[in-house]
């Protein structure tokens, strides 16, 4: 691209609001990141499936360990967040209105890197997802029944 006479390389990035130009020079890991491999997103899917974590009643402390991590983050470790968050929603323990826009927006950013990453539609790779989750859950459940 052209400005002020002058070329640069810029990457066109879409999304459903709007269509970025960000300058080569600002490729960086605070920015963006590349798609994650198969085996990266392998070991998430298998962080979905195992037993989730509890993330605690104090909702600071809880709100800090959310806010340390961002959709950049590698499969693995937005995953666990995603599984944790789901389970305590699942429980029918209170998610804040902040916990439910960063459950909400992680799952959006996870779901459509798998689909970009495998070819799989959305709404197929939302209901693996799903069934993953309920899979952790569900093996929660048989070790606290033993």
């Amino acid at each position: 691209m052209k400005i002020g006479g002058q070329e640069n390389l810029y990457y066109e990035i879409e999304t459903r609001a709007s269509t970025l130009w960000l300058p080569e020079e600002q490729m960086n890991d605070e920015w963006l990141r590349p798609l994650a491999s198969q085996e990266e997103f392998d070991e998430a899917l298998a962080v979905l499936r195992s037993v989730p974590q509890p993330l605690g009643n104090n909702s600071y402390k809880r709100r800090g360990h959310i806010m340390t991590i961002r959709a950049g983050d590698m499969p693995a470790v937005v995953a666990a967040l995603l599984r944790d968050l789901w389970a305590r929603r699942m429980a029918k323990k209170s998610l804040s209105m902040i916990e439910e826009n960063i459950l909400r927006h992680l799952t959006e950013c996870f779901l459509t890197e798998w689909s970009l990453l495998t070819g799989l539609e959305l709404e197929a790779a939302s209901r693996e997802f799903d069934a993953l989750l309920r899979a952790g859950r569900k093996q929660a459940k048989r070790g606290t029944e033993a």
